[in-house]
């Protein structure tokens, strides 16, 4: 049988990966030993170079053998470890085999982009108010309103985003409606918080900044509704921008909010 390796935080080509047994050395007609690459993360090093079905056989010339592991001073260890004494923005070399084809080329490391950024931005958190509606991104920092141990007290679709999520050229980020603020032209989606939205008219949502552009698109074309999906399918309505300015104005003069978007969005 195969074992599953995933990447992790000293694993910085950016890969998934399972070890390459020999059933899958005659698989893939080759004698070289590696490990089997099942995913290339969205924008991480190997971007663009490694593809899913490549067998990694080496980094920086240490050969990985079938069961994920290397030789280092005299030790058999994961192949991680060959990337421990690297960092972003460092040269590293890779030997893989395609399509029956052993190739080599080189990848400059990068910081391992996370689907739901592992640390609390320095900057104020970035939000969108929409038809007293509150909008945010999916991040440490909101997990931790739950408090210390967020990892059991908060949903269960958020933290399994936190732990198994993936960046994709399709999303990039988790967009959240967080709260409704009190509004007459809220009644009846009080109850909605912490939900996850999933498309907007129809178009699935990239991020933050990319919902706000679906919003106010949708608002040039069609300035009757803007109508959001949850990822569990339920169905939000909200007014066009002519509608909802005067509601957003009323909302974020009561609730002292500087403005309807965080500076990062004003852009």
């Amino acid at each position: 049988t195969t074992t599953t390796t995933t990447t992790g935080n000293n694993n910085r080509i950016g890969v998934a990966t399972v070890t390459k047994y020999k059933e899958l050395v005659s698989h893939y007609s080759s004698e070289a030993s590696g490990i089997l690459v099942t995913r290339v993360h969205y924008d991480g090093s190997a971007w663009g170079t490694l593809h899913e079905g490549d067998v990694l056989l080496e980094i920086d010339g240490v050969p990985i053998e079938n069961n994920g592991t290397v030789m280092v001073n005299n030790y058999r260890m994961q192949y991680e470890v060959v990337l421990h004494e690297h960092f972003p923005g460092d040269v590293v070399s890779l030997r893989y085999l395609r399509h029956g084809a052993i190739l080599t080329t080189s990848i400059k490391l990068k910081r391992k982009a996370y689907l739901i950024p592992r640390v609390p931005p320095h900057r104020p958190p970035s939000y969108f108010v929409y038809g007293a509606c509150v909008f945010v991104p999916l991040t440490l920092a909101y997990l931790m309103i739950w408090g210390k141990k967020w990892y059991s007290t908060a949903p269960r679709s958020f933290v399994d985003l936190y732990y198994s999520g993936v960046r994709t050229p399709e999303r990039t980020e988790v967009v959240v409606l967080s709260q409704v603020l009190a509004d007459r032209a809220s009644v009846g989606y009080e109850s909605y918080r912490d939900v996850i939205i999933d498309e907007v008219n129809g178009v699935k949502v990239r991020s933050l900044r990319h919902f706000v552009s679906l919003v106010e698109g949708a608002n040039a074309h069609s300035p009757t509704a803007v109508v959001l999906r949850t990822t569990n399918r339920h169905m939000i309505v909200l007014g066009g921008r002519g509608c909802v300015r005067a509601t957003d104005a009323r909302v974020i003069e009561r609730y002292g909010v500087p403005h309807d978007r965080s500076p990062d969005l004003r852009g």
